[in-house]
């Protein structure tokens, strides 16, 4: 019986040594320590995660957050042209700033007018206070002029007119010389807007009927200078004047008004 005991343990150890695996705990796992804040190392930065945070959605009722405040617009094409044409603008102004303080200060503008000067109104002198009239006239001038800066200008004229009489007159009136100066003050644009006071020196041939012939005086005559013109970019153009007169003469007690009406061509 001994023998047969001794068998069947023999027969059982190796059943008994391929279910002691599954008997067997599974090893124990450890958990893993809390992380716990380090020191800042600057040879080992701190890791971040490289995916990025979800963008907030936008909410009328929400506050603006400061990065949302600053949107990138790309400009359109008519932003573009507009910036270039404002910048030849500019461009054009200072080249004619320039021309007038430094490269060309001086000018000169000849052109053609017709005035009323005032005269004896029945073609025969001297003045009498309640006699006095306006005749027309036509005449040539030219003008030296020279910028002071970029808006003042004074200019030195010299002029010469043919002055008509009227259908009572059995003559016309003469010629009438002038010389003259202004200090006008201009725009710096192309389309130049002028204004001033100026002065002349008047010299006269007027018609007298009674003594048979002419008879000169000489004069001064004041009033506001008006101008109006277009010019191109190297300050070139035409311009219109217009000026209110008031003449006096030696043998007159009061001012006679007249007026200018001219038009001119500056090179």
């Amino acid at each position: 019986m001994r023998w047969l005991c001794a068998i069947l343990v023999l027969s059982a150890a190796p059943a008994f040594a391929q279910g002691g695996a599954e008997l067997t705990p599974p090893p124990e796992v450890t958990p893993a320590p809390e992380a716990v804040p380090q020191a800042f190392d600057p040879e080992r930065p701190p890791r971040y995660d490289a995916s990025p945070s979800p963008a907030p959605r936008y909410h009328p009722s929400a506050p603006t957050a400061p990065q949302d405040r600053y949107v990138r617009v790309l400009p359109s094409p008519e932003v573009g042209y507009r910036a270039e044409r404002h910048a030849r603008v500019l461009e054009r102004r200072a080249h004619r700033l320039a021309l007038r303080t430094t490269e060309r200060p001086w000018r000169v503008r000849v052109g053609f007018f017709a005035t009323a000067s005032p005269r004896s109104m029945n073609g025969f002198g001297p003045y009498d206070d309640d006699q006095r009239w306006v005749y027309p006239g036509v005449g040539i001038s030219g003008t030296v002029s020279r910028w002071l800066g970029t808006r003042l200008r004074v200019d030195v004229s010299a002029a010469l007119a043919k002055v008509f009489g009227d259908y009572y007159s059995s003559g016309d009136h003469g010629v009438e010389g002038t010389l003259g100066l202004a200090l006008t003050a201009h725009s710096r644009s192309r389309f130049r807007i002028g204004g001033g006071i100026g002065a002349a020196l008047v010299m006269a041939r007027e018609l007298d009927e009674a003594a048979g012939g002419h008879f000169g005086w000489t004069g001064f005559r004041f009033g506001p200078v008006a101008e109006l013109g277009w010019f191109n970019a190297n300050e070139r153009g035409v311009s219109i004047h217009l000026s209110p007169t008031f003449t006096w003469a030696p043998y007159a007690t009061g001012l006679a008004p007249g007026v200018i009406f001219g038009v001119g061509v500056e090179i």
